[in-house]
């Protein structure tokens, strides 16, 4: 399973969300997308296809030459006053999801879009007249999952324009997110008519039973779609990332091949084949597979990380470090890239930088228990015992079965000479079947009490 998935504007800087709807004028920022172009002709043809109702993000990806035209031209929520005056004046009177006029810039020239503007329900709106209140990096990421959730349940319940609103909101909130444009496109070849409304609706179901964690129930689910329409290649995907999850490997790989067959452009085929590979300790099949990911999608933050991760696993830290920061590059939310690119600072002795990545995974995901266990592995290097501790247990109230935390939380203790404790973590790793280093054994044995 699968977490998992810019043009000559500049790069994508936090700001303040706009709460109330405004003109392009009055916004503080727009959700915005752009096709850039090397010839006015061609410019002219892309502007009445969309004019027509043609999907921009794929239009963007077939031809643009900007930067973001792997994630379909779109750029997320931009500032207004970082754009350049000449786009300013082309989004006056702009109405969402119509083309402006075209652009001449020194890159080519360049159709804007607005997309529908998003709205938060965990702040209040403004007064009139007043400015609306901000709303934190972080919470992007989780406003563009709400959306990504909603845009599911609407699927399920089969009103197609209220999830395609709502993926399209996740997008402009975390345009680097790797499901909300993967349901978009999904959204536009139903719209075209070349799948059919009742198995995308099971394939939605289905995702949504597998980011519950209910793994048979969501093989179930995609199998099923798969049955309901076989030109949905995404169902055979997950059907294998299922079957993979569940042990059934052989099976698994067998579907994602079907895929690439049916689909040579499936990029996350490519990815699940890839760590599928990982895991049997193949790992220059792997490798092979991560970089035919990104040779279909530059973008695929996931391929990135996996090669980081695999460089890590390696000891190559600097091959690591490079594709760990090209995964966060491709994707800025990416927490487990963050907790990796911590691990390679650890290794190579720059540990405040490590913290600060480490820190940075826990803003994305406070519940990212490994990273909790590497923050105070840190801290207990650096001597700072209580510190480690409290991020041990931080680790332990998520995962409670976390063997590694409870030998680290013992030998926190042995070194601050709390016996009762250093006692019970070391009991307990050795219950999981941890092994407990022979030092730390050896401190705590005078201390237990004898039968």
């Amino acid at each position: 399973m699968h977490r998992h998935l810019l043009a000559a504007i500049g790069t994508i800087l936090l700001a303040l969300l706009c709460l109330t709807p405004a003109t392009p004028a009055q916004a503080r920022e727009v959700d915005l997308g752009v096709i850039t172009v090397k010839s006015k002709a061609q410019a002219d043809r892309i502007r009445a296809r969309l004019l027509k109702g043609e999907s921009f993000e794929k239009l963007a990806r077939k031809h643009s030459v900007g930067a973001a035209a792997s994630r379909g031209g779109r750029l997320g929520l931009v500032p207004m006053k970082r754009l350049r005056p000449e786009y300013k004046e082309a989004l006056k009177g702009l109405a969402p999801g119509k083309p402006s006029a075209i652009v001449p810039t020194e890159e080519g020239y360049t159709i804007l879009m607005l997309f529908p503007g998003t709205a938060t329900a965990t702040a209040p709106a403004p007064a009139p007249g007043k400015p609306s209140s901000p709303v934190v990096k972080e919470d992007r990421f989780r406003l563009a999952r709400q959306k990504m959730m909603a845009g599911l349940e609407a699927l399920v319940a089969g009103n197609q324009a209220e999830a395609r609103r709502h993926f399209s909101q996740a997008v402009g909130y975390n345009p680097r997110q790797d499901s909300a444009p993967f349901f978009l496109d999904m959204m536009e070849e139903l719209k075209a008519g070349k799948y059919s409304a009742k198995a995308v609706g099971t394939f939605a179901e289905g995702f949504l039973a597998m980011l519950q964690g209910e793994v048979k129930g969501a093989l179930a689910l995609f199998k099923k779609a798969a049955a309901q329409d076989p030109r949905l290649w995404q169902a055979k995907l997950f059907e294998g990332n299922m079957l993979g999850e569940l042990g059934q490997k052989e099976r698994a790989a067998q579907l994602w091949r079907q895929v690439l067959k049916q689909n040579p452009r499936a990029a996350l085929a490519h990815i699940s084949l890839g760590v599928q590979a990982l895991e049997m300790k193949k790992l220059e099949e792997a490798k092979d597979q991560f970089r035919k990911a990104l040779a279909i999608d530059p973008d695929l933050a996931t391929a990135y990380y996996h090669l980081g991760n695999l460089a890590l696993r390696q000891g190559d830290l600097k091959e690591a470090e490079r594709q760990l920061k090209a995964a966060i590059a491709a994707d800025p939310y990416l927490d487990q890239a963050y907790n990796d690119l911590g691990l390679v600072m650890a290794y190579s002795g720059r540990l405040d930088q490590a913290k600060k990545y480490y820190r940075k995974a826990l803003d994305i995901n406070p519940e990212y228990a490994a990273v909790h266990l590497n923050l105070g592995t840190l801290y207990a290097r650096q001597k700072l015992y209580n510190q480690a501790i409290d991020e041990f247990n931080k680790a332990l109230a998520l995962m409670p079965a976390m063997a590694e935390a409870h030998n680290n939380l013992a030998a926190a203790y042995v070194l601050k000479k709390d016996w009762p404790n250093a006692i019970k973590h070391a009991d307990i790793a050795l219950k999981l079947r941890f092994p407990v280093p022979e030092n730390v054994l050896k401190a705590i044995e005078p201390h237990r009490k004898k039968k």
